[in-house]
């Protein structure tokens, strides 16, 4: 017989795990989307600051300053911060944003903290937020295409929407009970009887026709270099930074293809490339005819311009480079746009001030023609289209991407292939904001419900 023995399992001695940092020295944890958040208390335990970072060294880098400026006695007691103090150290925090999203954050804050920023983060309600949200709805804009005009409604959301996010970390920091924004879903805004509000313009077929014959025209003339690159975004709807950085090994132009890969922007004195946002973001775009003949032209123009050149070396040339072959600022887009539209109109235009206290100069088509270096049949050809046609509304690069996604829907395309071209995250932003109804539209479509059904509108 075998004796049997029997051993006493041992009994598990459970450790009392402690905090790797405790109040006064901050904590820096994983969320479960793989993004940082980092805390920090002071010695009873009061959330002081806090942020979200892409990487858990950058956390800990902003940890560490917090903490320096805690010690150094620079950090406010939560309960007296005001909303201004709060919204600019929440503005510092977000390092990882690129340098044009972070200029456009706290421009959209600025509107907030001019009416709010004295006020104490614990203090601010719901009718603070409605109050503000509606004296700016009433404030008429200086500057840009839409001065003289209401704020906008796409630019009351996005305020709407940056108030949401900062009081939304309050809120994890402690300092606020609860959200007084949460509950604001939509935004109104008070109209004038003249007021049509768009969120963007989009031009019509006629007036897209225009600009595409005045810009052409003015691109065989030699004295509108960008014209293929305001095509481009009028054709296809990119982004102005996207249409900037297009390489032109981004475009096949055998296979028909554009594959939008990047954008371009403009930082501490520099252009800089940047990857795109999100991967619906990340599109590759079929080339529709006539901007692939414009492309074509563009290309070979490019190609006398800078001689022989090494086929790799052109391949990573962008597509709408200088003459020495580097990037161009995307703000030349614009200005080739106005110029464009300028060009349109056969009245005479006020020229643009170059300087502050420049005097105001109004300059007539017959001027502006003897301007441009051309020769006389060419000049007669421009001459004879300006005066065929009215101006062009004033528009943005930006509203060439309206136009296009208007038009395309009006063509008959459907809503998910435009969706994917303009690179949404959903369908309803492609429907909601980049639909358009035009003035010929409606009277296409009007049904007179007491006329005759035959009948054509007037």
């Amino acid at each position: 017989m075998h004796e049997i023995v029997t051993y006493k399992q041992k009994p598990v001695i459970k450790i009392k795990t402690t905090r790797t940092r405790g109040n006064g020295r901050g904590t820096v944890f994983e969320l479960p989307d793989g993004r940082f958040r980092w805390q920090y208390r002071n010695a009873s335990g009061k959330v002081l600051e806090s942020g979200i970072c892409p990487r858990k060294g950058l956390a800990e880098d902003n940890l560490a300053e917090v903490r320096t400026q805690f010690l150094h006695g620079q950090l406010a007691d939560p309960s007296t911060v005001t909303f201004g103090e709060y919204a600019v150290k929440w503005l510092e925090r977000q390092r990882h944003l690129r340098p044009s999203t972070h200029r456009m954050y706290g421009y959209e804050l600025s509107y907030a903290i001019k009416h709010l920023g004295n006020i104490k983060l614990r203090d601010i309600k719901r009718a603070h937020i409605v109050n503000l949200l509606d004296t700016l709805g009433s404030q008429v804009m200086v500057s840009g295409l839409g001065k003289d005009k209401l704020m906008s409604t796409r630019t009351l959301g996005m305020v709407r929407g940056r108030l949401r996010t900062v009081f939304a970390e309050a809120v994890q920091d402690e300092i606020v009970r609860s959200d007084p924004v949460a509950s604001i879903k939509t935004i109104k805004r008070r109209y004038s009887a003249t007021d049509e509000e768009t969120g963007g313009i989009a031009l019509d077929f006629p007036e897209a026709n225009r600009l595409r014959d005045i810009g052409a025209l003015l691109s065989e003339c030699g004295v509108c270099r960008l014209w293929p690159a305001v095509f481009t975004a009028m054709t296809i709807g990119l982004r102005r930074g996207e249409v900037m950085a297009l390489r032109w090994k981004d475009v096949d132009v055998e296979r028909g293809q554009i594959s939008v890969r990047h954008t371009l922007s403009f930082n501490a004195g520099k252009l800089e490339l940047h990857p795109l946002k999100t991967a619906k973001s990340n599109r590759k775009i079929p080339i529709p005819k006539s901007l692939h003949n414009v492309l074509v032209a563009h290309r070979a123009a490019m190609q006398r311009e800078a001689g022989e050149r090494d086929a790799t070396i052109f391949a990573d040339t962008p597509v709408f480079a200088t003459e020495l072959g580097t990037y161009t600022h995307p703000d030349n887009l614009s200005r080739t746009l106005a110029s464009i539209i300028d060009w349109s109109n056969p009245a005479p235009i006020q020229r643009r001030k170059e300087r502050k206290g420049d005097p105001e100069v109004i300059v007539p088509l017959e001027k502006r023609l003897l301007a441009v270096r051309v020769s006389d049949q060419a000049r007669d050809r421009l001459a004879q289209l300006i005066r065929a046609g009215a101006a062009v509304p004033l528009i943005s690069p930006h509203d060439l991407r309206h136009t296009a996604g208007t038009l395309m829907l009006r063509r008959r395309m459907p809503i998910e292939v435009v969706s994917r071209i303009l690179g949404h995250a959903s369908i309803s932003i492609t429907m909601n904001v980049y639909r358009h109804v035009s003035e010929s539209e409606k009277r296409i479509t009007l049904v007179d419900l007491f006329g005759d059904e035959d009948a054509e509108p007037i």
